[in-house]
């Protein structure tokens, strides 16, 4: 694995975890926006209702993801731009594709 690889994985993993995390209470939050009355109004106590919504994360997050990993795609390549390391790498001889594998 040469170091660009790892140097990319390692930005994308950060950011994916900040992405996929950020997306998952924001959906986690509108799932409560929606359901929380329905619950409390059916008689649910609030321990049955806290329960209900933590079972919704496994969803929530795989509904979320592919919207995670285009933000972070967004995000890494956007800071590597601000950084001058796209044209760094052109300048190094790597073809644009090159850096974009590890994604």
């Amino acid at each position: 694995m040469k170091r660009i690889d790892r140097y990319l994985g390692r930005e994308f993993i950060k950011t994916y975890l900040m992405a996929v995390a950020a997306v998952t209470v924001i959906g986690l939050a509108g799932a409560m926006v929606d359901d929380l009355a329905d619950y409390l109004r059916d008689g649910y106590t609030l321990a049955a209702t806290l329960r209900a919504f933590l079972w919704m994360v496994p969803a929530i997050f795989v509904q979320f993801s592919p919207l995670a990993v285009l933000i972070t795609v967004l995000v890494v390549l956007g800071n590597m731009s601000r950084k001058q390391e796209i044209m760094i790498l052109e300048g190094a001889g790597l073809h644009p594709f090159r850096f974009l594998v590890p994604f």
